[in-house]
């Protein structure tokens, strides 16, 4: 069946004998009275927008160079083959996807690896380490009784005794060792004499000076050189206050890096005995307030890194130190990831991270000043002997029993994530302080030989070759992999390439805007349609309106012909009346 409304009418058609055979309301139209050549179906907006989408994924199958799909769009095959061919593509684009998401897991993941990039890199192009040396003794015997007058000239007898056992332990102090205070100390009740002792002060009046504990001069590369004039200056430590050579983190040491006229930290370029720092210590019994073996503690760090950890050297012997340096890198690309995937700092990022006061990023001094913000939260204060103070409050006599109660978790570090190894359970400090993306690493070797029981040593620090290894650390899988992993996948299943994605782009587009006209005629004829019923219920209250108007209107003169004509009648009653 054929209606009037599926069909457009051209000139040819006979009118006069047609019209008679139409009824009102879209009635049959017969269809032997249209000339057949010219019956043509009137397609809807819908229709027409759905035929050129199909054709322009026809054209798109007939034009595209990616393999498979122009046998989808040939209407010569049978629709079998076409089909077939459906499967195939279809098949290959799953395949595409899924290898492709298995690669972006792979880049997301960036496993790093780290690989031998050089084994002749010279030393001269790192800095010579700092060298700290701590006496096992620090205490100068007479001084410490001169101390009692000094800083306590009016104490009681019991002060005094509780000062002394104060001093010894300052004599062999270092972070971690306060469940070493002697139990008097902690069991006697404080009073103001004790409590506004400074401890760093005492400690410097009664340390051993840097004369009293070097001989002679120094010698450093190919010369000698003034010990405590030239080279070794007062340095805190986590082992009290030491002297330093070569350290850039207090005092003169910041003043000569920050020294553009002056090359510090110092390097050198030569290796073994002779080529670096030697020095002869005296360790004198007689100085020192406990006779117990005697020796020296010798920290060798990074010049920018706070001295933290050393090795102890018994005295009477000469021991040649040797330092084997390591420089690490990493590319650029691995700077891309996050810092807890490629677990390091660049310089860049260190800013916001943990560290001591006015010193650069390293890992070791995050961790001292993660040591640091623990004593501070479990006793409220620091330890001016071992950190730069800073905002701190410094640790008073008070506080040594608090220092004493919490030194298991001062000793105990603990990693920040959850590891089956370590017992939760247990309280310890939590730092998460990561290594530096670039960064020499300095380890040691010692040997010693025992020459005779006397007060002096000598040491020998120097390089064990003129060249170092260095380390690079990369990404296995990085964005140009990743490229050319997806390029070799899709050209592999489909025969792809940057411009076959090019073409998927340009019929995309035509889809979009096909798309997008279809929706802005069904909104455009939303919209008229709804203007024309809104102008015509506007039209049809304007025509109520006016004729309520008119209803009213001839009320009102109804009304007033009434009143006239009463007002007549009573008029004329009245004229009766008279």
């Amino acid at each position: 069946m054929y209606y009037q409304s599926d069909y457009k009418f051209q000139p040819r058609l006979d009118y006069n004998k047609n019209l008679s055979n139409l009824r009102r309301g879209g009635r049959k139209l017969n269809k032997k009275h249209l000339e057949p050549d010219v019956i043509i179906k009137h397609e809807s907006d819908e229709e027409e927008v759905s035929n050129e989408i199909f054709e322009c994924f026809i054209s798109f199958t007939q034009n595209t160079s990616m393999h498979g799909v122009k046998f989808i769009g040939q209407s010569e095959l049978h629709w079998t083959e076409r089909i077939i061919w459906s499967i195939l593509v279809i098949f290959a684009i799953i395949s595409i996807i899924y290898i492709s998401l298995q690669l972006s897991v792979k880049f997301a993941s960036s496993p790093l690896s780290t690989v031998v990039e050089s084994v002749i890199h010279p030393v001269s192009e790192i800095p010579y380490p700092s060298i700290t040396i701590c006496p096992h003794n620090r205490l100068h015997a007479q001084r410490a009784i001169e101390a009692e007058n000094k800083f306590l000239p009016n104490a009681s007898k019991e002060t005094l005794e509780i000062f002394r056992f104060l001093i010894l332990n300052l004599n062999n102090i270092e972070f971690g060792s306060f469940d070493e205070f002697y139990d008097e100390i902690l069991e006697f009740p404080s009073n103001d004499e004790l409590r506004n002792l400074n401890l760093r002060e005492v400690y410097k009046f009664a340390m051993l000076t840097c004369d009293e504990i070097f001989v002679g001069k120094c010698w450093w590369r190919n010369k000698y050189y003034e010990c405590c004039n030239d080279f070794f200056e007062q340095q805190t430590s986590e082992y009290g206050i030491c002297f330093g050579f070569n350290g850039a983190v207090e005092g003169i040491g910041i003043a000569k890096n920050e020294n553009e006229s002056f090359h510090y930290p110092l390097r050198t370029s030569n290796y073994g005995e002779w080529s670096g720092l030697r020095i002869e210590i005296s360790t004198r019994t007689d100085l020192s307030l406990k006779e117990e073996i005697n020796g020296i503690k010798v920290i060798v760090v990074h010049p920018n890194q706070w001295p933290n950890t050393g090795n102890f050297i018994p005295s009477g012997s000469t021991t040649s130190i040797t330092i084997r340096p390591t420089f690490f890198y990493t590319t650029d690309d691995v700077r891309n990831l996050e810092p807890d995937d490629r677990q390091c700092l660049n310089d860049d990022e260190s800013k916001s991270a943990m560290t001591l006061p006015g010193l650069t990023y390293l890992q070791l001094n995050c961790l001292s000043e993660c040591r640091q913000q623990y004593l501070h939260k479990y006793c409220n204060c620091s330890i001016s002997l071992f950190f730069p103070i800073g905002s701190y409050r410094d640790c008073n006599f008070d506080d040594l029993k608090c220092l004493n109660k919490y030194n298991d978790i001062f000793n105990y570090e603990k990693p920040p994530s959850i590891n089956p190894y370590f017992n939760d359970a247990i309280d310890g400090m939590v730092c998460g302080c990561l290594p530096e993306c670039h960064r020499v690493d300095y380890s040691i070797e010692i040997t010693s030989n025992i020459l005779s029981v006397n007060d002096n040593m000598t040491l020998d620090l120097h390089y064990q070759s003129a060249n170092i290894v260095k380390y690079r650390t990369d990404i296995t899988f990085g964005w140009l992999d990743l490229m050319v992993s997806f390029g070799g996948i899709a050209g592999l299943f489909m025969g792809c390439s940057i411009l076959s994605g090019v073409e998927l782009f340009y019929y995309s587009s035509l889809f979009l805007i096909i798309l997008f006209r279809k929706i802005k005629n069904k909104v455009d004829k939303f919209l008229k349609a709804n203007s024309k019923e809104f102008r015509a219920r506007d039209l049809q209250f304007a025509s109520k309106r006016k004729n309520k108007n008119k209803k009213k209107n001839s009320f009102e003169n109804v009304q007033a012909i009434n009143i006239k004509v009463i007002s007549c009648v009573d008029t004329e009653k009245n004229k009766n009346k008279f």
